[in-house]
């Protein structure tokens, strides 16, 4: 599945490194694109196609990263702490643990204005 978040599409794909496609060996790839509507947003220098993951170490944000362990991948989730931060969480089939990678939160999101919670009861 597809998630859109502050202008960019992340998703995931595997490509099989072998004849046995349910033994689930190969590589998965996260991607994280701009959308292209970024240059309405005030501040944003994102263009269209530009990538959206932050790198391991540098400043430039990239387009997609192999993740760790191979094997098929979960959708990408994405959560947002209560500081505003925003991370994009990822699994695959071959890996024991969830991967976290940290993406751009603009600031108008990380204000929480209010909250109620309803909760019916028969």
């Amino acid at each position: 599945d597809v998630v859109v978040f502050n202008n960019n599409l992340f998703f995931t794909t595997f490509t099989s490194n072998t004849t046995n496609l349910c033994a689930g060996g190969g590589d998965a790839r996260l991607y994280g694109i701009n959308t292209g509507i970024a240059g309405a947003i005030p501040g944003s220098s994102m263009t269209a196609g530009a990538g959206a993951l932050l790198p391991d170490s540098g400043t430039a944000t990239v387009r997609s990263r192999i993740l760790a362990g191979g094997g098929i991948p979960s959708s990408p989730v994405i959560s947002m702490s209560a500081s505003g931060g925003a991370r994009l969480y990822v699994g695959t089939t071959n890996s024991a643990s969830v991967q976290s990678f940290g993406i751009d939160a603009p600031t108008v999101f990380k204000k929480l204005k209010s909250w109620k919670e309803y909760i019916d009861q028969p």
